[in-house]
């Protein structure tokens, strides 16, 4: 039959989360020889994961945890340990498949000295795993219809992922310095910008190091900013397309240079980065039917179009105060800060803000004249704010750290503390549609026999439900009523003139 409804399938892909796990992590920390162990003064983990298999069901993962510590020895001295657990794992879900390639993401959520001795250091870090991938959804939608029929349509655009690139670039950088022994230096990456070209993505960024160094037997800090920006080759991809990047630095090395006179310290970075783009399309969805010589049966259903925005760099000011306890000396200096870092626990979308939630922690080491010596205080700064970045949807991927951190102490028991946190966030935005999922053509409808039919338009009555109620088209209303004002605001008086065979 030349009237049999044809239906068609698009396809969209977009960034989701396929699932989370964690898992917790020992290891033990043994000093040099002959040095023995006082007290910790700060103590961090950082985390390395590659897939190795994804079967059906399950991903399998290889991981690294780096353990650093600082501490004192019993001679007031400074000294830093480190060590790198290896381990692997698997994470289970259904929305694993077989072939996939989806993205690994961690973050320590919390790292704990399980117990100190002069001799050695037992500390656990617990790990959170994230799966995430372009997922892609199939949407079955009327695209033909017979002369007599006619169909109300609203337009929707879907995301279809045009081209994903992966390379591993490397990074230097020489800052000078002054001491005489890098005591710790521990490095974050930061994505600021993506963007996305002719067959190509270009990923701007930095990697922020934070270097504590021994000198006179003072911690001197020093930060360093290696900035990066590389062009990813990827076929497909279109001028201004939506784009997304993630970046994890596999390596990296510090290392002291000094000629006697003049210190520096060369850094050595091996970065993978990873980008998608997506292109837009526009596709027109069938969402109600009639027609005028047959009765219609009429099937919808709702669907979810999902389209995957721009990844978000957002900078934000954190701020508090921490009193030193009545048990802790008084402090005369700040030394340094180590060990900081953020814990995302939540990003959400409310009323178009984004609201971001977590936790600033570090390890504020400070000089007191009380002990003559060091000692440290470990801060956590929870917070709630409300961007002002209008947002909607829901958020596909969210990850941050501490970009810069400074405390000053304003009385001898309290220090006051500002962090500037970066947040990457994706967010998905979802449109609900309610569409002709399946369409029969049954018997043939009752003909009106008047010559003129009236109908008294209702309150939030539209065009279309005019057109359907007196079986004719919205074209022919328009045409016999020039006086009608669209939208309608109910009570209009619509008339139709037929001409009838005799």
């Amino acid at each position: 039959m030349t009237n049999e409804p044809i239906f068609n399938v698009a396809t969209t892909d977009h960034k989701q989360r396929l699932c989370s796990s964690q898992a917790a992590i020992e290891t033990r920390l043994l000093p040099p020889a002959g040095i023995a162990i006082a007290k910790v003064l700060s103590f961090s983990a950082e985390a390395n994961l590659n897939l190795t298999d994804i079967l059906t069901g399950e991903a399998r993962f290889s991981g690294k945890i780096h353990f650093r510590v600082l501490f004192l020895d019993t001679g007031g001295l400074s000294h830093s340990l480190e060590t790198i657990t290896e381990f692997s794992d698997k994470i289970s879900s259904d929305a694993i498949i077989s072939g996939a390639k989806p993205n690994i993401h961690s973050k320590i959520l919390d790292t704990e000295i399980i117990s100190v001795s002069h001799d050695e250091i037992k500390m656990a870090a617990v790990l959170e795993v994230d799966l995430f991938d372009n997922i892609g959804s199939r949407i079955k939608y009327l695209s033909g219809v017979g002369e007599d029929i006619f169909i109300r349509e609203e337009s929707a655009s879907v995301f279809k992922l045009a081209a994903s690139a992966n390379e591993t670039i490397n990074l230097s950088n020489e800052v000078k310095v002054e001491g005489s022994r890098i005591l710790q230096a521990e490095s974050k990456i930061f994505i600021l910008k993506t963007l996305a070209g002719e067959e190509n993505i270009s990923v701007e960024g930095e990697i922020i190091s934070n270097i504590l160094i021994e000198q006179d037997n003072d911690i001197i800090p020093h930060r360093a900013v290696t900035s990066f920006s590389h062009e990813l080759s990827a076929a497909g991809c279109i001028l201004n397309s939506f784009s997304n990047a993630y970046a994890k630095i596999n390596k990296a090395e510090t290392v002291l240079l000094t000629d006697g006179e003049d210190s520096a310290i060369s850094l050595e970075f091996d970065l993978e980065l990873s980008a998608n783009s997506y292109i837009e399309e526009e596709i027109k969805l069938a969402t109600d039917a009639f027609s005028i010589l047959n009765e219609l049966r009429i099937n919808t259903n709702t669907i979810d179009v999902t389209k995957t925005k721009n990844m978000r760099s957002l900078f934000e000011r954190i701020e508090g105060s921490v009193t030193l306890s009545n048990e802790m000396p008084l402090a005369e200096r700040i030394v340094a800060i180590a060990s900081d870092r953020l814990n995302l626990t939540n990003t959400y979308i409310l009323d178009e803000k984004l609201i971001i939630e977590g936790t600033v922690t570090a390890s504020i080491i400070y000089y007191s004249a009380e002990t003559e010596g060091k000692n440290t205080i470990a801060i956590e700064l929870p917070f709630s704010i409300s961007t002002m970045e209008h947002i909607n949807g829901e958020i596909a991927f969210s990850c941050g750290d501490t970009h810069e951190i400074s405390a000053k102490l304003r009385r001898g028991n309290e220090i006051d503390i500002r962090a500037e946190i970066c947040v990457n966030v994706i967010n998905n935005e979802v449109a609900k549609i309610r569409v002709i999922s399946e369409l029969e053509i049954g018997d043939q409808a009752l003909i009106p026999q008047a010559a003129i039919s009236l109908h008294i338009a209702r309150k939030d009555e539209s065009l279309w439900d005019i057109a359907k109620a007196m079986r004719t088209t919205p074209e022919l209303i328009l045409l016999q009523n020039p006086g009608l004002e669209l939208p309608l605001n109910g009570g209009e008086r619509v008339m139709i003139y037929r001409h009838l065979k005799r």
